[in-house]
């Protein structure tokens, strides 16, 4: 949602083709580190996810970590997609009943998930589920890890949704993105 704004803002201002590739460039410049940084922090690890997210997808494949729980991700069941997509990938992932999570958590290293939008304040706009995750985590004193590009980083005020909801940033233990900093735009 956030990438759309700015590309949304960034259109507005007319830019010309080469100023366009510019902006492609620096997107995927960012994501790439990103998704490298994050890699880092999922090697030889157990990790519960829900949802799908190109981004989880990436970090995974570049980490090859020892198995990947992914939640079912109820209602819309976008869990299934990432399972398939890792399998195809020859990565270890399971797809998981959503109310088996507490379970898998007490036998994983970490939690990720990725994130559609994340507010000045580190609050995080993501899948129904996020939130009972974060809880889970904290109960459990496992890391709850959210991979974000800069792009995903915005000013506008986060509201839950059917299919999102808010996580606060106080139940999130680090937000990984570009450790170069990349650009918000």
């Amino acid at each position: 949602m956030a990438v759309l704004e700015k590309l949304v803002r960034f259109l507005k201002m007319n830019p010309s083709r080469e100023e366009l590739v510019r902006f492609r460039r620096l997107l995927k410049k960012s994501l790439d580190r990103t998704v490298e940084y994050a890699s880092s922090f999922c090697r030889r690890k157990r990790i519960i996810t829900l949802s799908n997210s190109k981004t989880l997808v990436w970090t995974f494949i570049n980490a090859r970590p020892i198995c990947v729980y992914v939640l079912e991700s109820r209602p819309g069941g976008e869990g299934k997609i990432l399972v398939e997509s890792l399998r195809r990938k020859r990565l270890r992932a399971e797809l998981i009943e959503d109310l088996l999570a507490y379970r898998i958590l007490k036998e994983v290293d970490l939690c990720l998930v990725g994130a559609d939008y994340v507010d000045k304040a580190g609050n995080v706009l993501n899948k129904v589920g996020s939130t009972t995750l974060a809880i889970l985590c904290k109960e459990l004193q496992k890391p709850f890890l959210v991979v974000a590009d800069p792009f995903k980083f915005g000013s506008r005020l986060l509201k839950d949704t059917d299919l999102f909801e808010v996580v606060p940033s106080e139940l999130i233990t680090a937000i990984i993105t570009d450790p170069e900093g990349g650009t918000t735009c």
